[in-house]
C-alpha cells in the first residue's frame, strides 16, 4: 500500500528524518509519474520534476497548508509544468498541434522512431493485458477519466489502478524493449 503523503508530511515537519526521506521518495515517484506522461522529452521532464522537488523543500515546513499537503505539492508540480508549456510557446510559437489544453499533447511525438517503438508497446501491452491496452487508447486520443470509466465499466478509482498500472508496462516496454508476464 502507498504511503499517505498528507501522514508522512505531518512527520516529516515534526522533525522525523525516516518519514521525510520516505516524502520525497514518494513525491519524486509521483511527479516523475505526471511529469513523463505530460512532457515526452525524458530530460525535460526529469528537470522540472527535480525544480518541483527543490520548490517544496524549500518551503514545505514554512507554508501555510489549507487543505492538503499532497494537492500543495503537486499543483507546484502542475504550475512547473505550465511554465515549461508556455516557454515552449513563446519559443517555438506553438507547443502541439491542437493542444487545447494547456499540456504537451499525449499523442504528439516530435520523434518518428520513438512514436514506432511506442506503437510496438502498445501493441505488446495489448498482447499481454487487452484492458491496459484499450484504457491507454483511450485515454491517449484523449477520452476523459469519466467516459474511459463508462467505456470500460469501471469506478473511477479503479480507473486509477488500471491507468497506473497500463502506464508501468508501457514505461516497462519502453525501456526494455519488452514486457515481463
Amino acid at each position: 500500500m502507498a504511503p499517505d503523503i498528507n501522514q508522512l508530511y505531518e512527520a516529516a515537519r515534526d522533525g522525523n528524518e525516516t518519514a521525510k526521506r520516505e516524502l520525497f521518495e514518494t513525491l519524486t515517484d509521483s511527479f516523475r509519474l505526471f511529469a513523463h506522461h505530460k512532457v515526452w522529452n525524458s530530460e525535460e521532464a526529469e528537470d522540472l520534476v527535480q525544480e518541483a522537488l527543490a520548490v517544496v523543500a524549500a518551503e514545505y515546513k514554512s507554508v501555510a497548508i489549507q487543505a492538503s499537503f499532497a494537492a500543495w505539492a503537486h499543483k507546484v508540480m502542475d504550475n512547473r509544468l505550465l511554465g515549461y508549456i508556455q516557454k515552449q510557446r513563446r519559443e517555438k510559437g506553438r507547443v502541439a498541434p491542437d493542444d487545447s489544453s494547456g499540456y504537451l499533447a499525449a499523442s504528439w511525438t516530435p520523434n518518428p522512431s520513438l512514436r514506432m517503438r511506442l506503437l510496438e508497446c502498445l501493441k505488446k501491452v495489448g498482447e499481454a493485458n487487452r484492458r491496459y491496452a484499450r484504457i491507454l487508447n483511450l485515454h491517449l486520443i484523449g477520452f476523459s477519466r469519466a467516459e474511459v470509466c463508462e467505456r470500460l465499466s469501471l469506478t473511477r478509482a479503479q480507473s486509477y489502478v488500471v491507468m497506473s498500472r497500463a502506464r508501468s508496462m508501457l514505461k516497462e516496454c519502453l525501456d526494455t524493449g519488452g514486457i515481463a508476464r
